[in-house]
């Protein structure tokens, strides 16, 4: 899977089965489609209107079941996403969803990454309690260049920040003692 950050905070997902792009702002969906008309999935963490109908791309911005391209998505609630990326499942979301994750949720049992979109100081202890409970192999942070000084205290803390990322399903395999996280900036 390849990730590769766009403007505004986007993320555009190269994986086997089909390409993603992860919009936070969904007023920009259109814009994006029409730039990467390869993209029939898009996710984005809160309802839009957009005037591509679900025929042409799947918009997933609402709790739900999902599937598009052998791409299952699981939509939890509003911000906050499961997804099969690669044969792994990962959980997509915004920091602010992740306080009101509920923990028991069976989907979450499987999940092996965590792309989370860090965006403010008090959502910091949020995300640490989804990295404590689901003990991902991997975890992206994304994060605007400006708001960069919020992951570096983050446990585990990320590796060099860069724009564009390359993870191999190898490195989600869960046989390594130590969580692998980067940061994505966005």
């Amino acid at each position: 899977m390849e990730l590769r950050s766009l403007s505004d905070q986007n993320v555009l997902a190269k994986t086997s089965n089909a390409p993603i792009l992860f919009i936070p702002n969904p007023s920009q969906i259109n814009g994006l489609i029409n730039k990467f008309p390869e993209v029939k999935i898009v996710v984005t963490f809160s309802e839009t209107k957009t005037t591509k109908s679900n025929r042409e791309v799947l918009i997933c911005d609402w709790p739900g079941e999902y599937e598009r391209s052998d791409t299952s998505i699981i939509g939890l609630h509003m911000g906050c996403f499961v997804i099969a990326l690669e044969g792994k499942y990962w959980l997509i979301a915004v920091d602010t969803a992740l306080k009101s994750l509920d923990k028991d949720n069976e989907y979450l049992s499987n999940v092996a990454g965590l792309m989370v979109w860090v965006t403010d100081e008090a959502n910091k202890s949020n995300v640490q309690e989804a990295i404590s409970h689901l003990a991902p192999t991997y975890i992206v942070y994304c994060v605007s260049a400006d708001k960069e000084v919020l992951i570096k205290d983050l446990t585990p803390p990320p590796m060099a920040s860069v724009q564009e990322l390359t993870i191999k399903a190898s490195e989600l395999d869960g046989e390594s003692e130590q969580i692998k996280a980067q940061a994505l900036i966005v």
